[in-house]
Order: structure tokens, then C-alpha cells, then sequence
């Protein structure tokens, strides 16, 4: 039988705001919730409000999340930029704009004086990096280690057109992947970034196709992306290999691709297990596992049925099962 929560408690917003956004950091054990009302709240593993604070309301949160130590917390609006909270710091808030940072919350006119910073993304790396993707196709990223900044420019080579819409760390932080509608492009390194090489476009024919979501293998050598939404997304497979002498560049190949079906249902979440072999979850209670054979060239797939209709999400485990 399931143990009892420790605790629990429900939040409830003003009607017609947007929903709540929450994130967890079993290092610190505090939960960070951004409700309806755009008031962002640090609670402790116990329930109680450990710090609060009121981000601009004319603003709209799209991510909440932790850096992997939980030295800092990231809130992310949509014409606000970052909004930085330091545990080792509670009752200091800074906002990160691209090249600005600012210790005081600048919540006049917020939608004319960040339309050049309009964040559609949000990512941290597993090393401490935070990328923002922009509606104009730039990004901008922060390193908490060395507290320094990077903002592509208009003059950026094979820098995205459209907005960055999904994107996805390498495992080491050392190469970054960004997708704008069909088209997908990897970095590495960051520094001296060049998308030139790396493009790949999607290969399904369809307009409402694009990329949603992006997640690297945990050797890095595979990216897996989501495209479509809803019931209808696809999932389409690519092996990162290296380029040049050095070796320091990298392509995207095309390896394979699963869709949706009436028997094994909608594609619901991926998720990258041990050697490279990836987990599909479907509504209809379905886990498909893939891994592709470099030496024949061949996408293999294994399917098991472990539970039945209406599941939503999974997860893995820290000891290596899979929660749906």
C-alpha cells in the first residue's frame, strides 16, 4: 500500500489566469510554484511558505525549474526574462534579461520594454547553464559557475529563423540542441557556436508537424524529438556523429521514426535509459523500446504491455524502473 504524503495541500488561482507552474529540488527539499496570480512561492517539504514573492502580473510564467544543486531557481515569463531566487540568498530576487541583469523587479509597461526579449524557451544543463530560446530565433544563455553571459546576434551563423520553440543539453553541457518548427539544429561547443553543419529538417509531410520536445541520450550520442502535439506527435530518431579533425563539430542522421496508433495509442513521453535504448510510453498502457543498431544500420524495437488505457506521463526512476 502506498505510504501517506507527508503532506498536501491544493492552490487555487483567480478564474481566467493561466495555469500553475511547479518544480521540486529533492537537494534543497522545497517545492517552487508560480500560481495563476503570478505570485512565485518557495514551500518547504512540510508545507510551509518559506519565501514569497510577486512577479509582474501583466507577465505569464512559462518554467519553473531548479539548477541541479539547487543553488538557484529559475521563473521564467514570457516578456519578463529570468527571474533568479538564491536559496543561500531568500530575500534577494534577481531578473536576467539577455546581457542585464537587475535586482529590483522592473514590472512597468513589461510587454513594450521586453518585446526584443520575448522567451518562448526555457532549459537548464545539467552543469549549471541556463538557455532562454526567443521568439526571433536568437537565445541567450547564462553559466551560474562562471556568472557569465551569451547572447546570439542577428549576425549569427545558421542561427534559427523562426522561434525556438523546444531544445535539449547534451549530457556534459557541451552541446546544445534548439528547434524552430521543422527545422533542428546542434551546437558544440557553445562558445563558438555554428549551426551550419548540424541542421536537420523534419521528414514527415505535414504543416501542424513541428518540434515540441528534444532529449539527448545519456551518452549524448542519440537525440530524440517529439513533433506534433496531442494525440498526433511523432517521434523522430537522430544519431549525433562527430565532424572534423578535432571532432569538436557534430551532424544530425536521421535513424528512424514511431508514430501513433489505434492499437498501441498516442506517443505520451520518452524517456532515455541505459545504452542508449529509448522508452516510448503510450495512452493505451504501452511501452515501446527502441535502440538502434549502429553496426546493421537498423532501428529495433521491443513492445510490453504492463498496464492498461488512460495514461498521461511517465518517468524513470533513480533505480532504473519506469513509473506511468
Amino acid at each position: 500500500r502506498p505510504a501517506e504524503p507527508r503532506w498536501w495541500t491544493v492552490i487555487e488561482g483567480a478564474e481566467h489566469r493561466a495555469g500553475s507552474q511547479w518544480a521540486w529540488n529533492s537537494q534543497k527539499e522545497l517545492l517552487a510554484v508560480v500560481d495563476q496570480e503570478q505570485e512565485l512561492r518557495l514551500m518547504t517539504s512540510r508545507g510551509d511558505v518559506r519565501y514569497r514573492v510577486q512577479l509582474p502580473k501583466e507577465g505569464r510564467t512559462i518554467f519553473v525549474g531548479w539548477e541541479k544543486s539547487g543553488a538557484v531557481l529559475a521563473a521564467v515569463q514570457k516578456l519578463g526574462g529570468a527571474f533568479l531566487w538564491f536559496p543561500a540568498k531568500p530575500e534577494a530576487v534577481q531578473q536576467w534579461e539577455g546581457m542585464q541583469f537587475s535586482s529590483k523587479l522592473l514590472k512597468n509597461a513589461v510587454l513594450k520594454r521586453n518585446a526584443h526579449f520575448d522567451t518562448i524557451f526555457a532549459s537548464w544543463s545539467p552543469k549549471g547553464k541556463l538557455v532562454l530560446g526567443l521568439a526571433d530565433g536568437n537565445f541567450a544563455v547564462w553559466d551560474l559557475a562562471s556568472n557569465e553571459t551569451f547572447m546570439s546576434r542577428k549576425h549569427f551563423a545558421g542561427k534559427h529563423k523562426g522561434a525556438i520553440a523546444a531544445g535539449a543539453w547534451g549530457p556534459h553541457s557541451d552541446m546544445l540542441a534548439l528547434a524552430s518548427a521543422g527545422q533542428l539544429k546542434v551546437s558544440q561547443p557553445l562558445v563558438n557556436a555554428s549551426w551550419e553543419n548540424t541542421a536537420a529538417k523534419l521528414a514527415l509531410d505535414s504543416e501542424d508537424l513541428v518540434y515540441q520536445e528534444l532529449r539527448y541520450s545519456l551518452s549524448g550520442d542519440f537525440l530524440a524529438a517529439f513533433a506534433g502535439s496531442s494525440i498526433f506527435r511523432h517521434l523522430c530518431l537522430y544519431r549525433v556523429t562527430p565532424m572534423g579533425k578535432k571532432g569538436t563539430e557534430s551532424k544530425l542522421v536521421p535513424v528512424g521514426e514511431a508514430h501513433p496508433s489505434t492499437e498501441l495509442g498516442a506517443l505520451q513521453a520518452m524517456l532515455w535509459l541505459e545504452n542508449d535504448i529509448l522508452a516510448l510510453c503510450t495512452s493505451n498502457g504501452c511501452i515501446r523500446l527502441l535502440k538502434y543498431d549502429v553496426h546493421d544500420g537498423e532501428l529495433r524495437e521491443e513492445q510490453y504491455q504492463p498496464c492498461g488505457d488512460g495514461v498521461s506521463d511517465a518517468a524513470v526512476l533513480s533505480s532504473g524502473h519506469i513509473v506511468m
